[in-house]
């Protein structure tokens, strides 16, 4: 045995003595006292075979016992000292000998309960310490469950956030390849719609853009770039075929345009010299114009590029502006004849009474322009007019039936009357002495009267009969054949009524009968114009003439005594003619009148006056 245990044996027996001391028990019990009592004793053979068989059994307790202890090793010494013991008092069998071997046992017994009991505590206490080990253990194993799960869940939320900044970093750096993708995209786009001129090219380039680009921002992962990368090659490798295609358009258009242009600038060229064929062919400056436009055609057709054509073209406006500069010339030279020719015309028309009618008519001329100062004539005809107009629409009186015209010879009775009727637009039929004196005269007014009857029928408007000098139709009834005419011609104009439309308009009348109620019975003196009139006519005549400044007309007309209208417009052809000598001109357009011109056709007009009177 191991000396600790033997001296927790010894402290353990001790204490156990004295317990049994304390406790009134002797260690001499009845039964040691019964053994020493027969120590002096003979003891027969059943007797100690009794006690040795007891020994067996302590032996055997012993054993029993000994296999209980945990040191395998102590237990061996208790059963190896207990056959020893076995062996030394069993031979011989005496009774000293089983008693000093029960003695010797249950010293062995107490030792072994002692260990017993000694490794009861120790089992007790290693239990106790078990328990706490396990308690210590448990505790431990809890806080180190408890570290774990803490530094679990620290490794958790440290994976987490390396999950997080991965996962940021992955998505950032998706959103900057994203980013970097859609840049270089939009830059292949952008540098190709700069080059690509075709909107349907344009539409074409935007809308695979447009895909790849919707791709591109569907990215999740990294993986997929190689795919976007791809479309981006494809993209470009499709912006170069419609690169290239365009650039075959252009080529064909450029060459189009260039032949375009080329025949163009011939053609302009043919029509500019076509323009020259209208000016003067010796003229210096079409001669050089049309050097310059045959070495432009020249330079034209051998042109290989649209720079050339350009300047070519600007020479050809140039080529355009001098031409046109020199047809405007010519227009304002052929204006400027045309306008001589029209005022030319215009003065001849004026002067010419037929054609002067004929503007009347058209309204290009009116009444004021050509009778001076005949006021109460065209006063007396309007309201004539104005009453068979009045009539015809329904009116109760009936007008008369003519006005006769009368005054000094030379007036404007006559030329009154035919501007009256074409004023007013109305048909004017004329019976003049040389009609009625001739052969069947009296046939001839008929007709004429009848013609007059019937054109007012059909136009449902007044037409004028003018009977011109009827003094001298009359000329006091003498003559037989005479007297029949103007008879006739009374009763006539006795037969017209109102109802026929006809104004009857006479010049001149000796014969009071011709202008007795019935008949004629309204007159209006046209007599010589007065200093007002004679104004108005001068400048009637003047107006389409160039005056000179120094033309005094109020001088002219001062001298202008019992001048009629027919005497002031000779006054003015004498002007004219003088004019015309002066300046040496066979033109009216570029005539100017001076006041040397306008005195000297009323002094010659005088000086005939003054003649025949």
């Amino acid at each position: 045995m191991n000396k600790n245990r033997h001296v927790i044996k010894r402290i353990f027996a001790t204490t156990l003595a004295a317990n049994l001391f304390v406790g009134g028990c002797s260690i001499f019990n009845s039964e040691n006292v019964a053994s020493a009592w027969f120590f002096g004793k003979k003891h027969t053979v059943e007797e100690i075979d009794a006690l040795y068989n007891d020994n067996d059994s302590i032996l055997q307790g012993i054993k029993e016992d000994a296999k209980n202890l945990d040191d395998l090793n102590e237990a061996g010494l208790y059963i190896k000292e207990v056959s020893a013991l076995y062996g030394k008092y069993s031979e011989p069998k005496t009774y000293e000998n089983a008693i000093e071997l029960q003695s010797k046992l249950k010293s062995l017994v107490d030792e072994l309960e002692v260990s017993l009991s000694v490794q009861e505590v120790e089992r007790r206490r290693k239990a106790e310490e078990a328990e706490q080990e396990q308690i210590r253990l448990e505790n431990e194993h809890r806080r180190k469950l408890e570290e774990a799960a803490e530094q679990h869940k620290r490794d958790m939320e440290a994976q987490k956030l390396q999950m997080d900044k991965e996962e940021r970093e992955r998505l950032e750096q998706i959103e900057n390849v994203k980013a970097s993708l859609s840049e270089k995209v939009f830059s292949v786009k952008r540098k190709a719609l700069k080059d690509i001129e075709l909107d349907e090219n344009v539409a074409r380039i935007t809308s695979l853009y447009e895909e790849i680009e919707n791709k591109i921002q569907a990215i999740d992962n990294l993986n997929r770039v190689d795919g976007v990368e791809v479309l981006i090659d494809e993209l470009k490798k499709e912006i170069e075929v419609v690169l290239d295609d365009e650039e075959k358009l252009r080529q064909e258009k450029f060459e189009k345009t260039l032949n375009e242009a080329k025949e163009n600038l011939l053609v302009r060229a043919e029509e500019l010299e076509n323009l020259l064929l209208t000016l003067d062919e010796n003229d210096e400056s079409c001669k050089k114009i049309k050097a310059r436009i045959e070495s432009s055609k020249d330079l034209a057709k051998t042109a290989d590029n649209l720079v050339d054509i350009n300047v070519l073209q600007h020479n050809f406006d140039e080529f355009s502006i001098e031409i046109n500069y020199l047809l405007e010339l010519k227009d304002q030279q052929e204006e400027e004849r045309r306008k001589l020719e029209e005022l030319e015309n215009e003065i001849e028309s004026f002067r010419d009474p037929q054609k002067l009618l004929e503007k009347m008519t058209d309204g290009k001329v009116t009444l004021d322009d050509v009778i001076g100062g005949n006021k109460n004539a065209k006063a007396k005809a309007s309201a004539l007019l104005k009453a068979f107009e009045k009539y015809n629409k329904g009116g109760k009186f009936e007008p008369s039936k003519g006005l006769l015209l009368y005054g000094p010879p030379g007036t404007g009775k006559t030329s009154f009357v035919t501007a009256f009727a074409a004023t007013n637009k109305l048909e004017i039929f004329i019976v003049t002495p040389s009609l009625v004196m001739g052969d069947n005269g009296e046939r001839k007014v008929l007709e004429i009267i009848e013609q007059a009857r019937k054109a007012a029928q059909i136009s449902g408007e007044p037409v004028i009969l003018l009977i011109d000098e009827i003094d001298a139709i009359a000329q006091k009834r003498s003559g037989d054949e005479t007297n029949k005419v103007l008879v006739m011609l009374m009763n006539e104009i006795d037969k017209l009524k109102a109802s026929d439309n006809v104004i009857v308009f006479a010049r001149e009348a000796l014969d009071r009968a011709i202008v007795r109620s019935g008949r004629l019975d309204q007159s209006v003196e046209v007599g010589y114009p007065n200093a007002e009139d004679k104004e108005k006519i001068i400048n009637i005549y003047l107006k389409h003439f160039k005056v000179d400044e120094d033309i005094n007309i109020k001088s002219a007309v001062e001298k202008m005594k019992r001048f009629s209208g027919a005497d002031i417009k000779r006054a003015i052809d004498i002007a004219i003619n003088s004019a015309m000598d002066r300046q040496e001109v066979e033109t009216f357009a570029t005539l100017v009148i001076t006041n040397s011109d306008l005195q000297k056709g009323v002094a010659t007009v005088m000086d005939e006056k003054m003649t025949v009177y």
